[in-house]
């Protein structure tokens, strides 16, 4: 006899479309969403909230390709003391505004240059398409002079560009 607590899910694409996955966030037990659906996996967040916790006052967390603000929202949640700051060049990103994040709307690479960006839903990144957005790119350590970031703490998700 089967269970009619329990959901069949076969395991999906890697990315599904930012909107489905937010209404299947909704409503899925966590457990089956992390597996089978969410780009980050479980762990990846649980560490993430851990280390968070340990970035002292005036020290700063950098979530770079923060598209959705997951990591930078765990580390508001834990530690409303250090400064947060989220970077990704997607146009809609700083329509996400949330006060205690400060959002920066621009890609980070080796360079500072104009790069093209690939606009695909998650897996939005830079890319050498002829029909592609430009957009701006910036060096880390500029940013880090620029802005007084003293960064403690770092994620990087930036779609294949992270050797950049």
């Amino acid at each position: 006899m089967q269970n009619k607590n329990l959901i069949s899910v076969n395991k999906s694409q890697p990315y599904l479309g930012v909107l489905l996955r937010n209404i299947l966030k909704s409503f899925l037990p966590k457990f089956i969403y992390y597996r089978f659906i969410g780009r980050h996996e479980k762990e990846s967040l649980r560490l993430w909230r851990i280390f968070s916790k340990t970035i002292s006052t005036n020290d700063d967390i950098l979530d770079i390709g923060a598209y959705q603000l997951e990591f930078s929202k765990i580390s508001l949640e834990v530690n409303k003391n250090c400064n947060i700051h989220a970077f990704d060049p997607h146009p809609d990103f700083l329509n996400r505004h949330i006060v205690g994040i400060e959002q920066h709307n621009f890609g980070l690479d080796i360079n500072n240059a104009s790069q093209k960006f690939n606009l695909d839903g998650a897996k939005n990144k830079i890319v050498d398409n002829d029909n592609d957005l430009m957009i701006e790119c910036r060096k880390l350590d500029d940013i880090c002079r620029d802005f007084c970031i003293n960064p403690k703490l770092i994620k990087i998700d930036v779609e294949g560009n992270e050797p950049n």
